[in-house]
């Protein structure tokens, strides 16, 4: 199997009128280059994708571009994030499970309730948060370690960024089906899954794979994302998943996307 990372991404907006929550982050008015908002979107519209991403450089300078997960709990997000739904995609609940490890259980559900205040909405898919990110709908998007990379690659104005704290991950698994009528050829597929051969062409999407000696590193892909992996109890988070996902759900689920009929 593979091993997945899970990671943040932030959107410099092709649109400057994106950014129109910005009043919180302190780029106009008093002791800036621009008095107004209106000033502000106007003079950085006609700069272009150069303007903006000078801006971006300013946010990171200005300590407001976020390190750690625990920088999203900061009011100036209000309304900004995107994110996988525990309840909905492993990606969720891998974040989620992330955040008790590193913060212990309770303090975790305070992080979350921070973390809700500023989420516009929690998705039914794991790339969906980047993907608005890059289209610069909302400013964060937590997101996979595939998506991201793929999307910058082919030109979305995103940073990638791992939080400090670290991040949740998995190891992919193939199983037979027992029963299956094309035993034979599912023992061939799963036989070549974690062949060289196999893990050759995972690395071409993913910098960590089951076999050592591959090394490759996709474009765009973060270069220290092996040590940014939280130490995970991978069965504390199996046995916990039912109580801690209804937990979820009961407490943050006002603002999950509809599942589709």
């Amino acid at each position: 199997g593979t091993a997945h990372r899970f990671i943040t991404t932030v959107s410099g907006a092709t649109e400057v009128s994106n950014l129109a929550y910005a009043d919180r982050l302190g780029l106009w008015g008093r002791d800036t280059a621009f008095h107004t908002m209106n000033d502000f979107v106007t003079k950085i519209a006609a700069g272009g994708i150069a303007a903006m991403e000078l801006v971006a450089r300013d946010m990171k300078a200005l300590g407001i571009s976020p390190t750690r997960w625990t920088d999203l709990a900061n009011p100036v997000y209000r309304g900004q994030l995107t994110m996988p739904s525990p309840a909905a995609t492993q990606t969720g609940y891998l974040n989620l499970v992330a955040w008790m490890q590193n913060q212990g259980e309770q303090p975790a559900w305070k992080f979350m309730d921070q973390l809700h205040a500023n989420t516009a909405m929690y998705t039914n898919s794991s790339s969906t948060p980047c993907k608005l990110a890059a289209t610069g709908e909302y400013a964060i998007g937590f997101s996979t370690d595939i998506t991201a990379p793929l999307l910058k690659t082919k030109g979305a104005p995103i940073d990638i960024i791992l939080p400090e704290d670290k991040s949740g991950w998995e190891i992919e698994g193939t199983a037979l089906v027992k029963g299956s009528k094309n035993m034979e050829a599912a023992k061939l597929l799963a036989d070549w899954s974690v062949s060289k051969a196999a893990n050759e062409q995972y690395n071409k999407f993913m910098a960590i794979v089951a076999l050592p000696g591959f090394d490759n590193l996709p474009q765009n892909y973060p270069p220290n994302s092996e040590a940014m992996m939280v130490e995970l109890d991978v069965p504390w988070a199996i046995a916990n998943r039912t109580r801690l996902v209804n937990e979820w759900v009961k407490n943050y689920s006002s603002k999950a996307e509809p599942k589709a009929p």
